[in-house]
């Protein structure tokens, strides 16, 4: 089973969305993207497999896990500690001059 959240986060005047996505069994990562204006942003992985094969892995905690990786990615948004790589971004976005 897989899961999914996406949410609109409004820092000062600008919006990011937050994605994030558990790419399902065979995949056992879960997946975090932050946008702005359609440009990839921070981006998170994190492997499961270890998890899945253990005996604490239950569907409601590979949830969990799921919601607290996409919750961590919004707290950095909102207490600025991701400036750094939002920056980075948009630095390397003009460089490319985009497709």
């Amino acid at each position: 089973m897989s899961f999914g959240f996406n949410t609109d986060v409004r820092v000062g005047d600008r919006v990011f969305h937050v994605q994030t996505e558990d790419r399902g069994p065979s995949h056992p990562v879960i997946d975090t993207a932050g946008y702005q204006n359609g440009r990839v942003l921070p981006r998170r992985s994190s492997n499961y497999e270890q998890f899945a094969a253990g005996p604490e892995f239950s569907v409601n905690a590979l949830q969990q896990r799921v919601e607290a990786q996409h919750r961590d990615i919004i707290e950095k948004l909102r207490a600025g500690s991701l400036a750094a790589e939002i920056s980075a971004a948009a630095d390397k976005a003009k460089q490319t001059g985009g497709i």
